[in-house]
């Protein structure tokens, strides 16, 4: 079982991502890739990819999270936390060693061969946002990013992190980056599971949140020329009739 070493209460938060995929409620809590897996496999697999009930948890590592990973800090934080490895693959042992070591200093493993493209990827989708009516003229400095929201379903504890939050709570960005088209005609949408995973940004404004928002949705892809879309979401609740 996962060491946590803060327990948060329901609220707003600023957390690491590490923090918040141990789990930092006071008990077990439901993520939206929890519920997910409860509904797309079983509860038995979603007890197992828990990091708070299944001891022997351990998270998955991919170079398609490290480059998304990348991307995010750049876009959102403003972050380059990127450890570019001189290689053009991790086929080496010294490739190899240098990407764990980036990865247990919290920093993202980059092989140069991909160290633009990120870069290209992040700028992308930053003048996607400038461009998109929905948001009204908002900037990234109009909210923060990396928030996490942690609230109470009668006796269920709820988590979910948003990417990006604006200041008044209205608007949500939450920033994907994919290896396909991010056309949303190309069925990325769908391949997300989008309602899933909304569900639980929908039941967290419930209560520290306005009566409506709008979920606005990044895709972007890491192979050139990088591309970019936006999806917007208007979200309601019975409580906006």
């Amino acid at each position: 079982m996962n060491d946590l070493s803060t327990v948060y209460g329901p609220g707003l938060h600023t957390m690491p991502a590490e923090e918040y995929h141990r789990d930092p409620c006071p008990v077990p809590s439901l993520s939206s890739s929890i519920g997910r897996t409860i509904i797309a496999a079983s509860p038995l697999h979603a007890w197992t990819a828990h990091p708070r009930l299944n001891r022997h948890y351990a998270a998955e590592e991919k170079e398609s999270f490290d480059l998304g990973s990348a991307a995010h800090a750049l876009l959102l934080e403003g972050a380059d936390r990127m450890v570019v490895i001189d290689a053009d693959s991790y086929r080496t042992k010294e490739a190899k060693a240098a990407r764990d070591d980036a990865r247990s200093r919290g920093l993202h493993p980059v092989l140069a061969t991909k160290h633009a493209d990120v870069k290209a990827m992040a700028q992308r989708a930053h003048d996607a946002i400038a461009r998109c009516p929905d948001l009204g003229g908002l900037t990234l400095a109009d909210g923060k990013a990396e928030q996490v929201a942690i609230w109470r379903e009668d006796e269920a504890w709820m988590r979910a992190r948003f990417d990006w939050i604006s200041t008044d709570r209205r608007v949500i960005l939450d920033y994907k980056t994919t290896g396909a088209s991010a056309s949303p005609a190309a069925g990325v949408m769908s391949t997300w599971r989008w309602r899933t995973s909304g569900t639980p940004c929908c039941c967290a404004r419930t209560r520290p949140m306005p009566r409506s928002f709008e979920l606005s949705t990044k895709v972007s892809t890491p192979r050139p020329p990088s591309s970019s879309s936006m999806v917007t979401l208007t979200v309601y609740s019975p409580r906006d009739e």
